[in-house]
């Protein structure tokens, strides 16, 4: 009897106690565990290259069923993510850039592009980049470009390299060059070094810097010339006309006065 009832009798163990050390343990855990500053997100390159496929996708789609509205509301959304994006590579083969494309990259300081095919640029295709301090488009397949295409740069200032393209150098491409040589806000880095592929026959190697605009400057010349001329002449001729009637004037009034003097 004596066991069996300090069998029970004897008080059974409190949970409380293990409860309150549980939730002093998991408080000074959750005091322990420091704070982690905010840090700039930090994007996957395989990612960032899906990404922009999606969106070449997109555009390739929208353009096919003439949909421009879900193209560009797809675009930005796709580039929503890496909106503070500073530094880009693609390497896809590329064959055009169209326009909408870096439309949520305002804070894209470097764009590689070097090594694709591409061989035409919308012409607003680079304005939102308002930021961008190099555009590499070395190595792809640009035979001409657009003036308005780089003017529409709304940077401090740019440095944008072509070399490695096939260019098909005539007299509206130097022009278009010459053009963007002075912007002050874009540097040509490799102008010097940008080679033709149309004018090969000779097998030497020109460049840019070649003048291409000399029939044309002939054909000015010559215009020149002979407006020039026709001026002159009409001038000369109106001097002698002007002459021969003064001559006429006065042997009118010598005969008029020797008429007066016999009466």
């Amino acid at each position: 009897m004596t066991q069996s009832d300090d069998t029970t009798t004897r008080p059974k163990p409190s949970t409380s106690i293990s409860t309150s050390t549980l939730n002093t343990t998991s408080g000074s855990t959750t005091q322990s565990t420091p704070t982690k500053p905010n840090q700039p997100p930090e994007y996957n390159k395989d990612q960032v290259h899906a990404i922009f496929l999606l969106i070449l996708l997109v555009i390739i789609i929208g353009e096919f069923f003439s949909a421009p509205a879900i193209t560009i509301v797809d675009t930005m959304r796709a580039f929503g993510s890496v909106s503070t994006l500073r530094q880009l590579q693609l390497n896809f083969n590329l064959t055009l850039l169209k326009n909408g494309i870096f439309s949520m990259l305002r804070n894209l300081e470097v764009l590689n592009l070097h090594h694709n095919q591409i061989n035409y640029l919308d012409v607003g295709v680079l304005s939102p980049l308002t930021s961008l301090a190099l555009l590499d488009l070395t190595n792809n397949n640009l035979s001409t470009i657009q003036f308005k295409t780089f003017l529409s740069l709304n940077t401090y200032s740019t440095h944008i390299m072509l070399q490695g393209n096939p260019w098909n150098c005539d007299c509206d491409l130097q022009r278009v060059f010459r053009k963007l040589c002075n912007v002050k806000r874009l540097f040509l880095d490799d102008y010097d070094n940008l080679t033709c592929v149309n004018l090969d026959e000779s097998h030497r190697n020109y460049t840019m810097k070649e003048e291409f605009c000399v029939a044309e400057m002939v054909t000015v010349l010559v215009i020149t010339i002979t407006v020039v001329f026709t001026v002159v002449a009409a001038i000369v001729m109106a001097e002698k006309k002007r002459k021969r009637k003064n001559k006429e004037k006065h042997w009118t009034e010598v005969g008029e006065l020797s008429c007066a003097s016999q009466d």
